[in-house]
């Protein structure tokens, strides 16, 4: 006898038999009468009557109590470091119940390649959803999901809402359950995730994997780490954490069947709920997610800011590690509304009841998922290769990061080009200017640069609080080196050639823009030129004309247009091509950025000074990304900073007059860009940078530095007064003499 039949009640009698082996509801008893079961001609029914295992309900009020009490920890005694710790642990973990256990598994929403398997299992294992007394392992989790919804709302439901809040939120897990729900798990098509051996390997080993990433790993890090007390550690890191995970969770199950709106069918319980949504990282629109289990979005918007898992999935999508995700076409939802209230249930795709066009559509959906939906996504959001020669772009966004694998756009690009009809190429060529406007955020920059900046803010807390003097002055150096490596490096020397540099300066700047973490100088310089050549267009990546935001912040974590190769070949990458340093460090980038830009600055503080481990990551590892971050990102905002705009008086007269020089001069370097005199702030032959520049030239490791004098730029603009040359025909006259004289004063012999 099983542990389940062992705890339940049973008062036999007969009842005449009924058609069919398998077992049923009768809503015209009462609903503790449930099950009916065939017996040669005869039927036995079974009167259950719920009973409490003792063992659950005591682990359930050990936490719950633990929790208060690791509350009151994290106000009184609890480092910040172990408070950030959790709410980061918190939040990054739950991707696994939600891209993970439910939507990957318990729904089949989606497919996943191994290496995102193993990590979703992980994520999952550490938020400790499957402790004994919880919902156990992958396996068991996503088998009592989908009975919950093949069977919702009935007494097969696990934690059935209509037996009340408490029951849906967390008594489900203590008391013993429904024969019903005890006969739907043996009835429920469980053979995809047999078939999965990183499911299957999690089931077999839950209970060391549980104690090694739900219990020793959350809190091993903050008593190794910053010196937490193992005492605090146990009770925030791992009680309160886990007891926070588990009532989120809970939520979609009791708040999101009661409390919200029901748009898709009015006749069922789940609701959508924004506040649980937002809690429960996407998982509260439930109302659409019960008539729609299959979609992958789980909700009809999309919207990522209340869908953070969906950005996760589709995050994963763009390297290759997602595909064929299962959505929902504005036809399927309108046949919904037309039969809502039928009172069909299905858990997910696979399952048989799906309506046969409802399948039929998701079929189709699957057949071209690569040839239409992946490579529509891929042409419009992910960059091209990067350039061999000057007509190619590079590969990575403004703000490279994250370099984008494109391995993934050259298998779709070849099937589209085999299967698609040349009619459909001609309408693509039609569409390409349009479709150059179309630009999404790229959500993986997005969260990475909201993680960097959340940690940055809070490693300057450190930085004038907490750690030594000799960390705060390595520190100014490091960021003052990668200054210089932005601005008079891969601004003044490799975007405009505004002078020729030896082998040794070159290399130091080579290094010195590495320490930046802000990707290749052959990368920052193709959209530093494109920034230029369409200034103020729509292929302007940092177009000033919509704002500060926009060109600092959100240019640089937009995907780029799909007909960026049409327009990239204007841009001559021919000199960044034949400079062997910058060669190098853009095909070696991410092993270079590891051990020159990350791991020497955290180590050196450890080493010579002493510093800790946890002030060092968030100092020289953390705060100083974000520092040169936001450097490299002003170089081509600062017109709107240090700017002036058509009609303005100089000088300003507002109170910005005492923090910040305003003038004319970065207009002036956006007319003529070449002048090596142009400071990237707002200056000119002034400035911590051209003062480097000066000293550089005193040392001879600079030479050819383009300028132009008043007098000569007079001459010119006076034939333009005159009509004699046009604007564009001036300037190209200024740069040839500043060529000129740049080379003359080169071959100048000195003694």
């Amino acid at each position: 006898m099983s542990p389940d039949e062992e705890r339940t009640r049973t008062v036999m009698r007969t009842v005449p038999t009924a058609k069919g082996d398998q077992l049923v509801n009768d809503d015209s008893m009462n609903k503790k009468d449930l099950v009916t079961r065939k017996d040669e001609s005869m039927v036995v029914k079974v009167e259950y009557v719920p009973r409490i295992k003792w063992l659950d309900l005591s682990a359930q009020i050990f936490i719950h109590v633990g929790c208060l009490y690791g509350l009151y920890l994290v106000l009184t005694q609890a480092k910040w470091l172990t408070v950030l710790w959790v709410f980061v642990t918190i939040y990054t973990s739950g991707f696994g119940i939600t891209a993970g256990v439910h939507r990957l598994w318990s729904h089949k929403a989606y497919k996943a390649k191994w290496p995102l398997r193993l990590l979703l299992v992980f994520l999952f294992t550490i938020t400790g959803q499957g402790v004994l007394f919880a919902q156990r392992d992958v396996y068991t989790w996503a088998l009592d999901h989908r009975v919950h919804h093949k069977y919702s709302e009935t007494d097969a439901d696990p934690h059935n809402a209509k037996r009340g809040f408490f029951f849906a939120h967390v008594g489900w897990l203590f008391t013993t359950p429904h024969p019903d729900v005890v006969a739907k798990r043996k009835v429920v098509d469980m053979s995809d995730l047999e078939a999965d051996p990183i499911v299957m390997w999690q089931k077999r080993l839950y209970i060391p994997l549980f104690a090694l990433l739900a219990i020793g790993l959350p809190v091993a890090v903050p008593c190794y780490f910053w010196s937490e007390s193992l005492w605090i550690s146990f009770w925030i890191s791992f009680n309160l954490r886990f007891c926070v995970t588990l009532n989120i969770a809970f939520c979609v199950n009791s708040v999101a069947h009661m409390w919200g709106q029901r748009p898709y069918d009015k006749n069922i319980s789940p609701v959508e709920n924004v506040a649980v949504s937002i809690a429960a990282l996407g998982e509260g629109w439930h109302n659409y997610h019960h008539v729609f289990p299959w979609d992958y979005k789980t909700g009809e918007l999309g919207e990522y800011s209340l869908n953070l898992t969906t950005g996760f999935i589709d995050s994963f999508a763009r390297i290759g590690w997602v595909y064929d995700r299962k959505s929902v076409s504005p036809r399927m939802i309108h046949r919904r509304a037309h039969r809502c209230g039928d009172g069909s249930h299905v858990w997910g795709y696979g399952d048989l009841d799906i309506l046969s066009e409802d399948l039929e559509e998701l079929e189709m959906m699957d057949k071209h998922e690569l040839n239409s939906f992946y490579n529509n996504a891929i042409l419009n959001r992910v960059r091209r290769p990067e350039p061999i020669c000057s007509a190619s772009p590079p590969t990575s966004s403004p703000y490279p990061a994250f370099e984008k694998y494109t391995s993934i756009y050259d298998t779709i690009s070849n099937m589209e080009n085999k299967e698609k009809s040349s009619e459909e190429m001609e309408n693509k060529e039609k569409s390409s200017e349009e479709s150059s406007k179309e630009l999404s955020l790229n959500w993986v920059v997005i969260l990475f640069h909201i993680y960097l900046h959340l940690l940055g803010i809070i490693g300057l807390y450190v930085l004038f609080c907490n750690v030594k003097w000799m960390t705060v002055f390595f520190f100014i150096f490091l960021v003052t080196i990668s200054l210089i490596g932005l601005t008079a490096g891969a601004h003044r020397l490799y975007a405009h050639r505004t002078f020729t540099a030896t082998s040794e300066l070159r290399f130091f700047i080579m290094i010195a823009h590495t320490l930046a973490g802000v990707g290749s100088i052959k990368n920052w310089v193709f959209w530093h030129r494109i920034h230029h050549k369409y200034y103020g267009t729509d292929r302007d990546p940092y177009n000033h004309k919509k704002g500060f935001l926009f060109s600092h912040v959100y240019g640089n974590m937009l995907s780029s247009p799909s007909d960026l190769n049409t327009y990239a070949k204007t841009i001559d990458m021919s000199d960044i091509k034949s400079d062997g340093y910058v060669r190098t460090q853009h095909k070696f980038y991410w092993i270079l950025f590891i051990v020159l830009g990350f791991m020497i600055p955290i180590n050196i503080p450890i080493m010579y000074w002493n510093e800790s481990l946890a002030n060092s990551i968030m100092i020289m590892g953390i705060t100083r990304l974000m520092i040169t971050s936001n450097i490299s990102w002003l170089v081509n905002s600062a017109m709107l900073v240090w700017g002036l705009k058509k009609g303005d008086r100089f000088p300003v007269e507002d109170n910005s007059i005492f923090f910040i020089w305003k003038s004319f001069w970065i207009n002036y370097h956006y007319v003529i860009p070449w002048d090596w005199k142009s400071d990237e702030f707002g200056r000119y032959e002034k400035g911590f940078v051209t003062f480097i520049i000066k000293i550089w030239w005193e040392l001879g490791l600079v030479k050819e530095m383009m300028t132009v004098s008043r007098e000569k730029m007079y001459e010119v603009l006076y034939k333009v007064a005159d009509s004699e040359i046009t604007m564009d025909d001036a300037l190209e006259k200024m740069k040839e003499r500043a060529t000129e004289d740049a080379l003359k004063e080169g071959l100048m012999y000195y003694h």
